[in-house]
Protein backbone atom coordinates (compact mmCIF):
# COMPACT_ATOMS: atom_id res chain seq x y z
CA UNK A 1 0.00 0.00 0.00
CA UNK A 2 2.83 2.36 0.86
CA UNK A 3 4.60 1.70 -2.48
CA UNK A 4 1.37 2.23 -4.39
CA UNK A 5 0.74 5.50 -2.54
CA UNK A 6 4.32 6.63 -3.15
CA UNK A 7 4.03 5.77 -6.85
CA UNK A 8 0.78 7.67 -7.13
CA UNK A 9 2.27 10.73 -5.40
CA UNK A 10 5.35 10.65 -7.65
CA UNK A 11 3.19 10.34 -10.74
CA UNK A 12 1.06 13.28 -9.59
CA UNK A 13 4.15 15.41 -8.95
CA UNK A 14 5.39 14.64 -12.44
CA UNK A 15 2.13 15.95 -13.87
CA UNK A 16 2.48 19.17 -11.87
CA UNK A 17 6.06 19.65 -13.04
CA UNK A 18 4.98 19.18 -16.67
CA UNK A 19 2.29 21.84 -16.19
CA UNK A 20 4.83 24.24 -14.68
CA UNK A 21 7.19 23.71 -17.61
CA UNK A 22 4.40 24.32 -20.13
CA UNK A 23 3.31 27.48 -18.30
CA UNK A 24 6.86 28.86 -18.25
CA UNK A 25 7.25 28.20 -21.98
CA UNK A 26 3.93 29.92 -22.67
CA UNK A 27 4.87 32.97 -20.57
CA UNK A 28 8.25 33.16 -22.27
CA UNK A 29 6.64 33.08 -25.72
CA UNK A 30 4.11 35.77 -24.75
CA UNK A 31 6.84 38.01 -23.31
CA UNK A 32 8.97 37.57 -26.43
CA UNK A 33 5.95 38.41 -28.58
CA UNK A 34 5.30 41.61 -26.62
CA UNK A 35 8.94 42.67 -26.89
CA UNK A 36 8.95 42.00 -30.64
CA UNK A 37 5.73 43.99 -31.03
CA UNK A 38 7.15 46.98 -29.15
CA UNK A 39 10.33 46.90 -31.24
CA UNK A 40 8.30 46.74 -34.45
CA UNK A 41 6.14 49.66 -33.29
CA UNK A 42 9.20 51.74 -32.39
CA UNK A 43 10.78 50.98 -35.77
CA UNK A 44 7.56 51.93 -37.56
CA UNK A 45 7.28 55.36 -35.94
CA UNK A 46 10.97 56.21 -36.25
CA UNK A 47 11.48 54.88 -39.78
CA UNK A 48 12.02 57.60 -42.44
CA UNK A 49 10.26 55.33 -44.95
CA UNK A 50 6.94 55.42 -43.10
CA UNK A 51 4.25 56.52 -45.56
CA UNK A 52 1.66 57.56 -42.96
CA UNK A 53 2.26 60.64 -40.85
CA UNK A 54 -0.16 61.69 -38.14
CA UNK A 55 -0.12 65.17 -36.66
CA UNK A 56 -2.46 66.30 -33.88
CA UNK A 57 -2.68 69.81 -32.47
CA UNK A 58 -4.89 70.62 -29.48
CA UNK A 59 -6.04 74.23 -29.14
CA UNK A 60 -7.30 74.97 -25.66
CA UNK A 61 -7.79 77.76 -23.17
CA UNK A 62 -6.03 77.39 -19.84
CA UNK A 63 -8.91 78.62 -17.66
CA UNK A 64 -11.49 76.42 -19.42
CA UNK A 65 -12.05 73.30 -17.30
CA UNK A 66 -13.41 71.32 -20.27
CA UNK A 67 -10.20 72.02 -22.16
CA UNK A 68 -8.10 70.96 -19.19
CA UNK A 69 -10.09 67.74 -18.70
CA UNK A 70 -9.58 66.73 -22.33
CA UNK A 71 -5.91 67.73 -22.17
CA UNK A 72 -5.52 65.40 -19.17
CA UNK A 73 -7.34 62.54 -20.96
CA UNK A 74 -5.05 62.77 -24.00
CA UNK A 75 -2.01 62.69 -21.73
CA UNK A 76 -3.46 59.80 -19.73
CA UNK A 77 -3.64 57.68 -22.89
CA UNK A 78 -0.27 59.03 -24.02
CA UNK A 79 -1.58 60.38 -27.30
CA UNK A 80 1.13 62.21 -29.21
CA UNK A 81 0.02 65.80 -29.87
CA UNK A 82 1.22 69.38 -29.89
CA UNK A 83 -0.51 71.72 -27.47
CA UNK A 84 -1.52 75.24 -28.46
CA UNK A 85 -2.70 77.18 -25.40
CA UNK A 86 -2.39 80.61 -27.03
CA UNK A 87 -5.91 81.81 -27.80
CA UNK A 88 -4.57 84.07 -30.58
CA UNK A 89 -3.69 80.99 -32.65
CA UNK A 90 -7.30 79.84 -32.69
CA UNK A 91 -8.44 83.33 -33.62
CA UNK A 92 -6.08 83.29 -36.60
CA UNK A 93 -7.64 80.02 -37.82
CA UNK A 94 -11.13 81.40 -37.36
CA UNK A 95 -10.37 84.66 -39.20
CA UNK A 96 -8.73 82.84 -42.10
CA UNK A 97 -12.21 81.46 -43.02
CA UNK A 98 -10.54 78.31 -44.36
CA UNK A 99 -12.41 76.19 -41.83
CA UNK A 100 -16.18 76.20 -41.57
CA UNK A 101 -17.53 74.75 -38.34
CA UNK A 102 -21.05 75.05 -36.99
CA UNK A 103 -19.68 76.10 -33.60
CA UNK A 104 -16.26 77.31 -32.47
CA UNK A 105 -15.49 76.33 -28.91
CA UNK A 106 -12.63 75.13 -26.77
CA UNK A 107 -11.09 72.64 -27.00
CA UNK A 108 -10.42 72.18 -30.72
CA UNK A 109 -8.37 69.37 -32.28
CA UNK A 110 -6.59 69.78 -35.62
CA UNK A 111 -5.90 66.44 -37.32
CA UNK A 112 -3.53 66.03 -40.25
CA UNK A 113 -3.09 62.48 -41.64
CA UNK A 114 -0.64 62.22 -44.58
CA UNK A 115 -2.20 63.71 -47.71
CA UNK A 116 -5.77 63.66 -46.40
CA UNK A 117 -7.57 66.99 -45.92
CA UNK A 118 -7.01 68.59 -42.54
CA UNK A 119 -9.83 67.90 -40.08
CA UNK A 120 -11.01 70.09 -37.20
CA UNK A 121 -13.02 68.60 -34.35
CA UNK A 122 -14.44 70.85 -31.66
CA UNK A 123 -15.91 70.01 -28.26
CA UNK A 124 -14.55 67.60 -25.61
CA UNK A 125 -17.05 64.78 -26.17
CA UNK A 126 -16.76 64.97 -29.95
CA UNK A 127 -12.95 64.85 -29.78
CA UNK A 128 -13.00 61.82 -27.46
CA UNK A 129 -15.42 59.95 -29.74
CA UNK A 130 -13.28 60.80 -32.77
CA UNK A 131 -10.11 59.43 -31.13
CA UNK A 132 -11.95 56.26 -30.07
CA UNK A 133 -13.44 55.81 -33.55
CA UNK A 134 -9.99 56.24 -35.15
CA UNK A 135 -8.53 53.80 -32.58
CA UNK A 136 -6.07 56.33 -31.20
CA UNK A 137 -7.73 55.56 -27.87
CA UNK A 138 -8.10 51.81 -28.01
CA UNK A 139 -9.35 50.98 -24.54
CA UNK A 140 -11.25 53.97 -23.06
CA UNK A 141 -11.33 52.65 -19.51
CA UNK A 142 -12.17 56.09 -18.08
CA UNK A 143 -15.59 56.03 -19.78
CA UNK A 144 -17.50 54.00 -17.22
CA UNK A 145 -20.92 55.58 -17.98
CA UNK A 146 -21.82 54.61 -14.43
CA UNK A 147 -24.32 56.17 -12.05
CA UNK A 148 -21.48 56.65 -9.57
CA UNK A 149 -19.50 58.76 -12.05
CA UNK A 150 -22.59 60.82 -12.94
CA UNK A 151 -23.34 61.48 -9.28
CA UNK A 152 -19.66 62.32 -8.71
CA UNK A 153 -19.76 64.98 -11.44
CA UNK A 154 -22.94 66.50 -9.96
CA UNK A 155 -21.25 66.59 -6.54
CA UNK A 156 -18.14 68.27 -8.00
CA UNK A 157 -20.09 71.09 -9.64
CA UNK A 158 -22.23 71.74 -6.58
CA UNK A 159 -19.72 71.27 -3.75
CA UNK A 160 -16.38 72.26 -5.31
CA UNK A 161 -16.75 74.20 -8.57
CA UNK A 162 -19.46 76.55 -7.29
CA UNK A 163 -17.55 77.76 -4.19
CA UNK A 164 -14.32 77.84 -6.25
CA UNK A 165 -15.97 80.12 -8.82
CA UNK A 166 -17.20 82.35 -6.00
CA UNK A 167 -13.73 82.44 -4.44
CA UNK A 168 -12.21 83.50 -7.77
CA UNK A 169 -14.38 86.59 -7.83
CA UNK A 170 -11.52 87.98 -5.76
CA UNK A 171 -9.84 90.52 -8.09
CA UNK A 172 -6.32 89.40 -7.16
CA UNK A 173 -7.02 85.72 -7.93
CA UNK A 174 -8.85 86.61 -11.15
CA UNK A 175 -5.96 88.87 -12.26
CA UNK A 176 -3.38 86.14 -11.58
CA UNK A 177 -5.35 83.51 -13.47
CA UNK A 178 -5.96 85.75 -16.49
CA UNK A 179 -2.51 87.26 -16.88
CA UNK A 180 -0.41 84.18 -16.50
CA UNK A 181 -2.60 82.77 -19.23
CA UNK A 182 -0.84 81.96 -22.53
CA UNK A 183 2.34 83.88 -21.70
CA UNK A 184 4.46 80.75 -22.12
CA UNK A 185 2.86 80.14 -25.51
CA UNK A 186 3.86 83.62 -26.69
CA UNK A 187 7.55 82.67 -26.38
CA UNK A 188 7.16 80.38 -29.39
CA UNK A 189 6.53 83.40 -31.62
CA UNK A 190 10.03 84.58 -32.69
CA UNK A 191 8.79 87.89 -34.12
CA UNK A 192 6.47 88.71 -31.21
CA UNK A 193 3.63 89.18 -33.69
CA UNK A 194 1.16 87.85 -31.15
CA UNK A 195 2.62 89.51 -28.06
CA UNK A 196 1.04 92.96 -28.19
CA UNK A 197 -2.41 91.80 -29.41
CA UNK A 198 -2.46 89.12 -26.71
CA UNK A 199 -1.46 91.47 -23.91
CA UNK A 200 -4.03 94.00 -25.11
CA UNK A 201 -6.80 91.40 -25.15
CA UNK A 202 -5.85 90.06 -21.71
CA UNK A 203 -5.78 93.58 -20.27
CA UNK A 204 -9.17 94.42 -21.78
CA UNK A 205 -10.60 91.15 -20.47
CA UNK A 206 -9.26 91.82 -16.97
CA UNK A 207 -10.61 95.38 -16.80
CA UNK A 208 -14.00 94.15 -17.99
CA UNK A 209 -14.15 91.15 -15.67
CA UNK A 210 -12.92 92.62 -12.40
CA UNK A 211 -15.69 95.28 -11.97
CA UNK A 212 -18.26 92.53 -12.64
CA UNK A 213 -16.60 90.37 -9.99
CA UNK A 214 -16.64 93.19 -7.43
CA UNK A 215 -20.33 93.81 -8.08
CA UNK A 216 -21.10 90.09 -7.60
CA UNK A 217 -19.15 90.05 -4.32
CA UNK A 218 -21.08 93.03 -2.98
CA UNK A 219 -24.38 91.51 -4.16
CA UNK A 220 -23.86 88.29 -2.19
CA UNK A 221 -21.15 88.99 0.36
CA UNK A 222 -22.26 86.18 2.69
CA UNK A 223 -21.70 83.58 -0.02
CA UNK A 224 -18.28 85.05 -0.84
CA UNK A 225 -17.20 85.09 2.82
CA UNK A 226 -18.02 81.39 3.24
CA UNK A 227 -16.66 80.24 -0.16
CA UNK A 228 -13.28 79.09 1.17
CA UNK A 229 -14.89 77.12 4.00
CA UNK A 230 -17.37 75.49 1.60
CA UNK A 231 -14.53 74.64 -0.78
CA UNK A 232 -12.57 72.88 1.98
CA UNK A 233 -15.71 71.00 3.04
CA UNK A 234 -16.22 69.88 -0.56
CA UNK A 235 -12.62 68.67 -0.79
CA UNK A 236 -13.06 66.73 2.46
CA UNK A 237 -16.27 65.13 1.15
CA UNK A 238 -14.42 64.19 -2.04
CA UNK A 239 -11.90 62.25 0.06
CA UNK A 240 -14.82 60.34 1.59
CA UNK A 241 -16.20 59.60 -1.88
CA UNK A 242 -12.87 58.03 -2.86
CA UNK A 243 -13.62 55.35 -0.26
CA UNK A 244 -9.91 54.76 0.41
CA UNK A 245 -9.22 54.07 -3.29
CA UNK A 246 -6.64 56.02 -5.29
CA UNK A 247 -9.31 57.44 -7.59
CA UNK A 248 -13.04 57.99 -7.71
CA UNK A 249 -13.16 55.23 -10.31
CA UNK A 250 -11.28 52.83 -7.99
CA UNK A 251 -7.90 51.70 -9.28
CA UNK A 252 -8.15 53.92 -12.36
CA UNK A 253 -9.65 57.40 -12.93
CA UNK A 254 -13.22 57.76 -14.20
CA UNK A 255 -15.17 60.67 -15.70
CA UNK A 256 -15.53 62.35 -12.30
CA UNK A 257 -11.77 62.25 -11.65
CA UNK A 258 -11.01 63.99 -14.95
CA UNK A 259 -13.83 66.51 -14.43
CA UNK A 260 -12.46 67.62 -11.05
CA UNK A 261 -8.85 67.53 -12.24
CA UNK A 262 -9.76 69.86 -15.12
CA UNK A 263 -11.56 72.26 -12.76
CA UNK A 264 -8.51 72.48 -10.47
CA UNK A 265 -6.08 72.93 -13.40
CA UNK A 266 -8.26 75.70 -14.86
CA UNK A 267 -7.47 77.77 -11.72
CA UNK A 268 -3.87 76.64 -11.33
CA UNK A 269 -2.42 79.68 -13.09
CA UNK A 270 -3.15 81.64 -9.93
CA UNK A 271 0.01 81.37 -7.84
CA UNK A 272 -2.03 81.96 -4.66
CA UNK A 273 -4.40 79.10 -5.44
CA UNK A 274 -1.51 76.85 -6.44
CA UNK A 275 0.16 77.47 -3.06
CA UNK A 276 -3.13 76.77 -1.30
CA UNK A 277 -3.52 73.41 -3.05
CA UNK A 278 0.08 72.42 -2.35
CA UNK A 279 0.25 73.58 1.27
CA UNK A 280 -3.15 74.14 2.87
CA UNK A 281 -5.88 72.02 1.27
CA UNK A 282 -6.74 68.64 2.87
CA UNK A 283 -3.66 66.42 2.58
CA UNK A 284 -5.45 63.40 1.08
CA UNK A 285 -7.05 65.66 -1.53
CA UNK A 286 -3.57 66.85 -2.53
CA UNK A 287 -2.43 63.21 -2.69
CA UNK A 288 -5.25 62.48 -5.14
CA UNK A 289 -4.25 65.55 -7.18
CA UNK A 290 -0.60 64.40 -7.31
CA UNK A 291 -1.71 60.93 -8.49
CA UNK A 292 -3.73 62.51 -11.29
CA UNK A 293 -0.77 64.71 -12.25
CA UNK A 294 1.55 61.71 -12.44
CA UNK A 295 -0.94 59.89 -14.71
CA UNK A 296 -1.49 62.86 -17.02
CA UNK A 297 1.93 64.37 -17.74
CA UNK A 298 2.50 65.99 -21.11
CA UNK A 299 5.43 64.76 -23.21
CA UNK A 300 5.80 66.39 -26.66
CA UNK A 301 8.39 63.78 -27.74
CA UNK A 302 6.35 60.63 -27.25
CA UNK A 303 4.94 58.52 -30.09
CA UNK A 304 1.72 56.52 -30.45
CA UNK A 305 0.84 54.25 -28.48
CA UNK A 306 2.67 53.10 -25.37
CA UNK A 307 0.70 52.53 -22.19
CA UNK A 308 -0.92 49.60 -20.39
CA UNK A 309 -4.48 50.88 -20.87
CA UNK A 310 -3.83 51.79 -24.52
CA UNK A 311 -1.97 48.80 -25.99
CA UNK A 312 -2.09 47.79 -29.63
Amino acid sequence: MKLRALFSQKFGNRGQIDKMIDLRRKNKNELQGQQDGQQDLQAFWTSPQTDITISLQLYFQHDCHKSQSLYAILNYYQISFEKQDNFQMLDMIRKSKVVNLQSWQYPLLKVNVSLNPVEYITGPQEIQQYLIRKELIINPIHLTNSLKAEQGIEFIHEKIKKPLDTLFLNPALAWQNIFKLSISGLKKDPNNRLLLPSVFRLTRRAFRQIPINIYQILSDQASYNTSKQRLEEGMTEWIVRLNQYDFHGGQTPDEADFELFGIILARYNSISFKRYVENKCPYKFYQWFIRMQSKCQYDPDRYFIDQEQNKI
